[in-house]
């Protein structure tokens, strides 16, 4: 769309609208987006910002703002100083998660553009006032929220995954890959023994990797052994000890 003169012009009082449908039944529901765009041209009439463009997408579905052919166009045209304004429907036209809003967010906070949120849980949000600043420090503890959960996720996938000696990257010490499966190697999983005895009877991590370094043992890459190489391995000493149970 080609630019509206909605307010008067002042020197960064442009505003970008963005909106974005995902599926069928949005288009149905009153989020179609037509009905986005003529909410943002009416906020903006209201609120005296001049509104050059409004970028839309379709059929986005979970595609990051910056990979959708109308957010790339979006991010390009922040990038202009006499935008300042950013107009929206909601977050989740714009982002997939929280994470994603923060850091978004918080740069165009650098680049003093403001984000304009119509319709807020029932109000309209304004990152340039107390009630945006404040939102801010709340998205700042949901993004780390957000950044733990998906770490204990990933953590619970990959014990899965050893449970069932599933191959994932990178293989493991001790095992090789075939196809999808990890197949025990036993001249590593010696190595590992040797490791978690030594653990078990007191070693430090970093006495037990100059040992493997006198011994001539070398690691997965064939590489020399640090306290942080057999760290990693302790920390596994779990499934370890399942696996060697088994095999023995």
């Amino acid at each position: 769309m080609g630019r509206k003169n909605l307010g008067k012009r002042e020197p960064g009082n442009e505003a970008i609208g963005y909106c974005r449908v995902s599926t069928a039944g949005q288009a149905e529901n009153g989020c179609s987006l037509e009905a986005q765009q003529a909410k943002i041209e009416e906020y903006c009439r209201t609120h005296g910002l001049v509104l050059r463009e409004i970028i839309a997408d379709a059929e986005s579905g979970g595609v990051p703002l910056g990979q959708r052919p109308g957010g790339q166009r979006l991010l390009g045209l922040l990038k202009d100083p006499a935008i300042g304004h950013l107009v929206t429907i909601n977050l989740d036209r714009l982002f997939r998660t929280v994470g994603a809003a923060w850091t978004h967010i918080t740069g165009w906070q650098q680049e003093k553009i403001t984000l304009h949120v119509i319709d807020f849980g029932g109000a309209t949000l304004c990152t340039s006032g107390p009630f945006g600043l404040l939102f801010l420090e709340i998205l700042a503890a949901f993004a780390e929220f957000e950044r733990e959960l998906i770490k204990e996720r990933t953590k619970s996938a990959l014990a899965l995954k050893r449970a069932h000696l599933e191959a994932y990257s990178p293989t493991p010490y001790g095992f090789r890959r075939d196809g999808n499966r990890l197949i025990p190697v036993e001249e590593e999983l010696n190595v590992i023994r040797r490791i978690l005895d030594l653990k078990e009877r007191g070693h430090s991590l970093g006495e037990i990797a100059r040992t493997l370094e006198r011994e001539g043992v070398r690691t997965k890459k064939g590489g020399r052994w640090s306290h942080e190489t057999v760290r990693k391995i302790v920390r596994k000493a779990t499934f370890y000890k399942g696996v060697l149970c088994e095999l023995s």
